[in-house]
């Protein structure tokens, strides 16, 4: 893979958003209930949305969850190939099991090894550690106000898939909206997110692309 393909698959996943959340229209709701005999199962007619909100609220909260993973693919990778790129990077004080290093077979795999289990450790925390450990450990720039809407975004995400789409403590400290309070997604709130992803990306793809990636003449403005 071009290291330059990796911040437009990210762009063009993001744009593939845009015509999704055009769907959360009452008139396409009212078409998928007119034909959706002729389009689903009669068996599944319970799972269907009962009213045009719940339908608009599943696809707005799906296009924002989509486009939410494919930011956290494109840090992963965009690690992955700054380390492939140069190995001696990686955290010295890591720890490697005898058994990895047989069953790798290659200095190369282990190398892969390392990265994964690099990789693995730091995407298990929130987004705001990554944030400090893409300016520290990569000396790569999160201006402040672009991470705070990717801290805000990763709080209502989580919320999303782990507290019934409800306001937990986190978010309520960061928002105005209170605690147990239901979520409530807008088309506009998910076109800026992607706005925020899109600038990110690119600071990060092109700073990286100097600095690790020798790939100067490819920097996507």
């Amino acid at each position: 893979m071009e290291n330059n393909n990796l911040l437009n698959r990210f762009i063009e996943q993001l744009n593939t958003l845009v015509p999704f959340i055009g769907i959360a229209h009452e008139e396409v709701f009212d078409l998928v209930v007119k034909e959706r005999y002729s389009w689903l199962p009669q068996n599944n007619e319970s799972s269907f949305p009962g009213t045009f909100e719940i339908y608009r609220t599943q696809i707005l909260r799906s296009a924002f969850l989509l486009g939410y993973s494919y930011f956290e693919v494109f840090l992963s990778d965009l690690s992955r190939e700054i380390y492939t790129s140069n190995p001696r990077i990686l955290p010295i004080d890591k720890q490697i099991k005898f058994s990895e290093v047989f069953d790798a077979r290659s200095f190369d795999n282990l190398v892969d090894v390392m990265i994964n289990k690099e990789i693995y450790t730091l995407f298990y925390q929130g987004v705001d550690k990554i944030a400090e450990y893409f300016s520290n450990k990569f000396r790569l720039t999160w201006p402040d106000e672009i991470k705070t809407k990717i801290v805000h975004a990763s709080l209502v995400r989580n919320c999303i898939l782990h507290n019934m789409s409800r306001t937990d403590d986190r978010l309520a400290r960061i928002s105005s909206c209170q605690i147990g309070q239901e979520i409530q997604l807008s088309s506009s709130d998910i076109h800026e997110f992607g706005i925020y992803g899109r600038i990110l990306a690119r600071q990060l793809y092109n700073e990286a692309s100097a600095r690790y990636l020798h790939s100067n003449e490819d920097k996507t403005k």
